[in-house]
């Protein structure tokens, strides 16, 4: 029961906050973690032990399944944010390209997460153009979307499922888990799993919908422990809609 609630609250709403440009005047769209009811949990008003909400950015897609997106998150302890930005063959989830920003990491000046994200891509504007370039990657800005899918008359769903549990060296809660896509829940395929994760929990959030095939940038995160409490981690697992079931 435990495991079914974590998916139901990863698969439900995490809604966009505001637009930022891209010098190009491309707009990309943020969105923070949310439970059922369409609240938004930040720090002031966390969710369970969660305390730091990293905001997810996508920012475009090749026809050949590379996927461009960003993640903005606080530091913990030094504070400031750093801003990672990352290609992912979402095919093969193998990550291309990767380069984190840490120019506003600590520091005695306190900066808002607006800012920091409108400067870093400011800052880092050419080098982002030229690896998006070099992928043949198009600014795009579809939406993030709910599960399940509907295909048709199809409906495809996801599940965490932990295979494994015990502690770290440091008594933490340690994990093997796997996300299975499951087609008219009945028909199941892998596609992601993981060994030796230290997370609490992971959630399922939603998705980004390639326009150019039948292939999505499934969201998830780990709850792990860091300086102060736990912390969302982002990644991104590949799914074909059509094939592999």
């Amino acid at each position: 029961m435990k495991k079914l609630l974590i998916i139901i609250l990863g698969c439900m709403c995490v809604p966009f906050l505001c637009a930022h440009e891209l010098t190009d005047g491309t707009y990309i769209n943020p969105f923070t973690y949310a439970v059922e009811n369409g609240e938004q949990y930040t720090y002031e008003n966390n969710y369970k032990r969660i305390y730091e909400y990293p905001r997810f950015f996508n920012l475009g897609w090749s026809k050949d399944g590379k996927y461009a997106y960003c993640i903005e998150r606080g530091v913990s302890g030094a504070g400031g944010a750093e801003v990672a930005y990352y290609i992912q063959d979402v095919v093969t989830d193998e990550i291309i390209w990767s380069y984190t920003d840490s120019t506003f990491v600590g520091g005695e000046k306190s900066y808002s997460m607006e800012y920091i994200l409108d400067k870093s891509i400011h800052n880092n504007y050419a080098l982002i153009q030229k690896k998006l370039s070099q992928n043949a990657i198009a600014l795009v800005t579809n939406a993030y979307k709910r599960l399940p899918i509907k295909i048709g008359d199809d409906e495809i769903a996801f599940k965490i499922e932990i295979t494994d549990a015990g502690q770290d060296e440091f008594g933490f809660r340690m994990i093997d888990y796997m996300c299975k896509a499951v087609k008219n829940k009945k028909l199941t395929k892998t596609i992601s799993q993981k060994k030796h994760v230290t997370a609490d929990d992971v959630y399922i959030c939603g998705y980004i919908q390639s326009p150019f095939e039948n292939r999505i940038a499934l969201i998830l995160a780990e709850e792990r422990y860091v300086f102060e409490g736990n912390e969302l981690f982002y990644f991104v697992a590949g799914c074909d809609l059509v094939k592999g079931f």
